[in-house]
Formats: structure tokens, C-alpha cells, sequence
């Protein structure tokens, strides 16, 4: 296939966006049935999964080229390493999906009318997104799901606005902490986009250790 280096570019900050709304999918649905996002080791490693996915979606060989797809210009051919694409976008998504189903079936009446839209929304920008796949596993077909994904945000809004789901002021003032948090583990990866080979490996686990 014929590539362009802007095309290309274009293909893959689309797909850097559904790597990270897949993780704020999963942190959101822990944050609104356990208030909990971040106060356990393990929800870090939704940052790691992001940061190495993002590392090979720019570096390695996740998007191999891309083809026009009905109206669409440029659309995914995938690489040898989409499986990690895959994997990061597909365990994610899914599992908040799964986290919002089974906190939702043990709600009370007020806390079902909270959490419905969010995985009416959800659910709805999920199929949206499998679709986009599509084309990449041979059915050529133009994937229209791409719009459905950012319902999501809309169903959310509405959730927040009209049910209270959040507090507002509480959510912007850990956002900033949250933010500042994600900044300084960020940093620990910078040798592996800098350097090559196993020490520059090794020298950032050791700094995300540390901090």
C-alpha cells in the first residue's frame, strides 16, 4: 500500500486516542462503583499497558500501512504487533464494561438511575469501536462505528449533570493531583524513547520503582 508519512501519522494519533479512552473507560468505572481508582498497585498498570502500546504504535510495527476504505482517505492495514494494540484496547474497554454490569446489578433503585447511562454509553461506544477492526480482519466495509465512540463522553456528562454521579470540585481537584501523578511516571519512561537496548529498559523500571 502506498504510505504517506502524514497518513500515517494521522492513523496512528487516532488510534493513540482509543488506547487512552480505553484506560479512562476502565479508571472511570473503578472510580464511580469503588471510589478507589489509583488506591491500589494493580490500576497503575493501565498506565504501563498505555505507555508501552503508545511506545509501539509510534516506534514499532502496530499500523503497518494504510488503505482507503469507502469515503474514508486513510484506514488501518495492521502491522505484526497489533495484537498489542488489540490487547491493551480490547481487555480495558471490556473489563469496565464488566465492572459497571456487575456493580449495577447490586445497586439500589438511585445508584442504577446513576450508573445506567454511563454503561448505556459505554456499551453503545464499545460495539462503535469493535467495529472500527473490521476493515483490519478482511470485511471491507466502511466502519461508521468510529462516530459512537465519543457518545461515551456525552452519556457521561449527562450522568453527572442530571443524577450527581460525581462531585465536581472533588473530581477536578484529584484530576490535577492524578495529572501530576501520570506526568512524573511518564518521565521514568523517557530512556526507552531515547535510548535503545536492555539497560535503557532497566533504567527505567528502576526510576519507576523509585518513585
Amino acid at each position: 500500500f502506498p504510505v504517506t508519512i502524514g497518513a500515517l501519522h494521522e492513523v496512528r494519533v487516532f488510534h493513540f486516542f482509543c488506547v487512552w479512552i480505553a484506560a479512562f473507560m476502565y479508571l472511570f468505572a473503578v472510580e464511580i462503583t469503588t471510589h478507589s481508582a489509583l488506591k491500589r498497585p494493580g490500576h497503575y498498570l493501565v498506565f504501563l499497558s498505555g505507555f508501552l502500546t503508545t511506545y509501539y504504535l509510534f516506534e514499532g510495527n502496530i499500523i503497518q500501512a494504510v488503505e482507503p476504505i469507502g469515503r474514508l482517505p486513510n484506514w488501518t492495514v495492521p502491522g505484526s504487533q497489533f495484537f498489542i494494540y488489540l490487547l491493551h484496547y480490547g481487555v480495558y474497554s471490556t473489563w469496565a464494561a464488566h465492572i459497571l454490569w456487575a456493580h449495577l446489578k447490586k445497586a439500589d433503585v438511585n445508584r442504577k438511575a446513576q450508573l445506567k447511562p454511563v454503561l448505556q454509553g459505554l456499551g453503545i461506544g464499545l460495539l462503535g469501536g469493535w467495529t472500527t477492526f473490521l476493515p483490519g480482519w478482511g470485511i471491507k466495509i466502511e466502519p461508521h462505528g468510529i462516530h459512537f465512540i465519543f457518545l461515551f463522553q456525552f452519556f457521561v456528562a449527562y450522568a453527572i449533570a442530571k443524577t450527581e454521579l460525581l462531585d465536581i470540585r472533588l473530581i477536578v481537584t484529584k484530576g490535577v493531583a492524578y495529572f501530576v501523578s501520570l506526568g512524573m511516571l511518564g518521565l521514568t519512561f523517557l530512556p526507552v524513547l531515547l535510548l535503545d537496548g536492555y539497560a535503557a529498559w532497566c533504567f527505567s523500571l528502576g526510576l519507576a520503582v523509585l518513585s
